[in-house]
């Protein structure tokens, strides 16, 4: 199966971003890599 998007969440620390990297390269490459960085709302 080949997977057309991929959603990695992130905080952009360098493991997160490390995750994203592999994430791109080894399960899905040529995906379109979505990175999800969420914050709360004061």
């Amino acid at each position: 199966m080949r997977l057309a998007r991929v959603m990695v969440a992130v905080d952009f620390s360098g493991p997160s971003l490390a995750a994203a990297r592999w994430a791109a390269r080894e399960l899905a490459p040529g995906a379109e890599i979505v990175l999800a960085h969420v914050i709360r709302a004061p």
